[in-house]
């Protein structure tokens, strides 16, 4: 069925335009905030497969690193080689490419599936939307955009291929893009496949496609890219079993399962507001839609129904889930942005005036944003600064002698469950918890990992524990770490 679509007539400068100052908006604020939220942990651990050559194992002061598999880190790594520093800048710009590639890819499915107008418009809700473009932009390093971006392809590889009747494109490119996921983020890519082929094919009526060789050859590939590298990890000695179960852990403690009955209550009812927060300020495309024989054109519409499916048999998972934050939920905004901007056209009230004055009024502010407010909060980024002062004391003792950094390990305990069903019950030992800017500042100004032992080297000259018993001498000076706990320096001799 042909989509009734308004007529969006924009003015030839408007697109150059606004291309031109949304990248000035981002580049002029890229490398100016300190490193936020995940960003440290992310480039300590390609920081350190760098300096150790040690690729296979991700780790943190040398120790193995468990939450994440390393397809991010090794990217990252690999992208510092390329370009040759570790700025701020540099090592944000490839998500910002991805972002780039986010809205890239809406564009040219929306347009070959629905027209130019719509397109437009949904790409510019995607590039613009509030908390991706004054937030998630921001924290760059912290791996969701590109995260994104590889499942927004690997849903559309699959409708692809399913719309041109190629099922082994369908089935073999969404499952190698599930396994890209999972080698980034775990197991929620597993589930956006599991959850996403079935519930469309049973929607298309053509559920028999699961039994085809095909889907069963890229069934084959997207499990053995996903596992081989665990495969490889345990022939090489290392803990893949323990990494596995781990992975497991950091999902299912984010998830309904983790949480209390009230805290599942205020998740579902506030839930909408993060919708909120990654359409605004776009949103007030909803008050011009009239849903009067809308649904009828949007069942008809494949790209629209299969969106529909997607969003639907996907969301509700991060919807339960008292753990759930924005950021987590960036692959869904092409989709809403897409029937968003449909909505609106059917609706025939897609006025340019309305589209070039969101979109230039969102690139105006972050224009000012980066420029005049982003300074300001850099210098009041408190803990951030506290964190480097400290680096900056430890090298000021020790002017970068031998160190040894030692004490009494953490222990985490691993008992993932689904639902009631508890999987294991087993402990990882981890370095002290300890700011990671103040590790990834130390390690950059070594030039070394700054490796963890529960035995300090004979051959250091000073010492830096978090049990104080250790220290022959008194201490020099100690920095607070987490949960009242510290770290002492002293002499070792």
């Amino acid at each position: 069925m042909s989509l009734p679509r308004s007529a969006l007539v924009l003015p030839r400068w408007f697109l150059p335009v606004f291309v031109v100052l949304y990248v000035l908006s981002h580049l002029l604020g890229l490398g100016v905030m300190e490193y936020r939220g995940e960003e440290a942990r992310r480039v300590l651990v390609s920081l350190e497969m760098l300096l150790s050559g040690q690729y296979l194992q991700p780790t943190i002061s040398g120790w193995p690193y468990y939450n994440k598999p390393p397809l991010y880190n090794w990217l990252l790594a690999a992208w510092m080689e390329v370009v040759g520093s570790g700025s701020r800048f540099w090592l944000r710009l490839p998500s910002l490419f991805a972002l780039g590639g986010l809205g890239w890819l809406t564009y040219l499915i929306a347009r070959r599936e629905l027209g130019r107008d719509i397109a437009v418009v949904a790409t510019l809700m995607v590039l613009t939307g509030a908390e991706l473009y004054f937030y998630g932009s921001l924290l760059a390093l912290e791996m969701d955009i590109v995260y994104a971006l590889v499942v927004f392809g690997q849903w559309i590889v699959f409708y692809t291929g399913w719309r041109r009747n190629l099922p082994l494109l369908a089935f073999a490119g969404s499952y190698l893009l599930m396994a890209a996921g999972f080698m980034m983020k775990g197991l929620p890519s597993l589930v956006f496949q599991a959850l996403t082929l079935p519930a469309w094919l049973w929607t298309a009526g053509q559920w028999r496609w699961l039994w085809r060789w095909e889907h069963l050859a890229g069934l084959a590939i997207g499990l053995v890219a996903s596992f081989g590298y665990f495969f490889w990890l345990h022939l090489q000695g290392g803990e893949a079993g323990l990494y596995l179960l781990n992975l497991l852990e950091e999902s299912s403690k984010k998830s309904a399962g983790e949480g209390s009955f009230g805290k599942i209550v205020i998740q579902i009812f506030t839930f909408p507001v993060k919708g909120i927060q990654l359409l605004a300020p776009w949103i007030i495309a909803l008050f011009f839609i009239s849903w009067r024989g809308s649904w009828k054109w949007f069942r008809e519409t494949p790209l629209l129904r299969f969106f529909a499916v997607v969003f639907a048999v996907n969301i509700l998972i991060y919807w339960i889930s008292p753990g759930t934050r924005c950021r987590y939920l960036y692959m869904f905004l092409p989709l809403m942005a897409t029937g968003l901007a449909a909505a609106w056209s059917h609706a025939g009230k897609m006025h340019r005036n309305w589209v070039m004055g969101l979109a230039l009024g969102m690139v105006s502010l972050r224009l000012a944003y980066s420029v005049f407010l982003l300074p300001v909060q850099q210098k009041n980024l408190t803990n951030q600064h506290a964190y480097k002062a400290w680096a900056d004391t430890l090298e000021t003792y020790t002017a970068l002698g031998a160190l040894a950094y030692t004490g009494t390990p953490d222990t985490l305990f691993v008992n993932p469950q689904i639902g009631p069903l508890r999987l294991a019950n087993d402990t990882i030992l981890t370095p002290p918890k300890v700011p990671h800017l103040t590790l990834l500042e130390i390690t950059r100004r070594r030039g070394k990992v700054l490796r963890f032992d529960t035995i300090a080297s004979t051959a250091s000259t000073w010492l830096l524990s978090n049990d104080s018993t250790l220290c022959r001498r008194t201490p020099l000076t100690r920095f607070p770490t987490f949960d009242d706990r510290y770290l002492f320096l002293c002499k070792k001799y």
